[in-house]
């Protein structure tokens, strides 16, 4: 005789989704690490006490090439630091071209950025450090580069 109440083969399906969502969440993550260059610090972290590549040990450098062949550092304050962070945490194409947008409002809005001479190309760069198993002896490791030419109408 069998007293097991009906549908309990969905019950136990059931009881497996959290599990099976959490595996999930654990793939979806480790994908965006391997493939994407996120900081294991982010997106729920798993991992994030095995690497000491943490979002705020990582560089952003932003600099824009000019006309003359020199090159010009920008640096970006509020309220683009938001987009700078998230470039930083995930640096994909994506959030790189975001990131150059901000840079380009920036600069056309501020008038206290003067190039000697006029910008052809804004290059953002993302670092991180990486040291040797052995002997802890840190590299710099480039994780993503984009270049974005500066808009035709740029300075007027």
């Amino acid at each position: 005789m069998n007293n097991a109440p009906s549908g309990g083969g969905a019950r136990r399906l059931l009881s497996w989704l959290p599990v099976l969502m959490l595996l999930g969440g654990v793939a979806n993550h480790l994908w965006f690490v391997h493939r994407h260059q996120l900081s294991p610090w982010l997106g729920a972290g798993f991992g994030m006490f095995s690497t000491t590549d943490v979002g705020s040990t990582r560089q952003v450098y932003l600099t824009a090439a000019l006309v003359d062949g020199s090159d010009y550092w920008v640096e970006l304050e509020e309220p683009y630091r938001d987009t700078l962070l998230r470039a930083r945490g995930l640096p994909s194409d994506a959030w790189l071209a975001r990131l150059a947008a901000a840079a380009f409002e920036v600069l056309q809005d501020d008038p206290s950025v003067h190039f000697p001479a006029r910008p052809l190309m804004l290059t953002i760069e993302v670092w991180r450090n990486r040291y040797a198993p052995e002997t802890l002896q840190p590299t710099a490791e480039r994780l993503a580069r984009g270049s974005y030419p500066f808009p035709d109408d740029f300075g007027n």
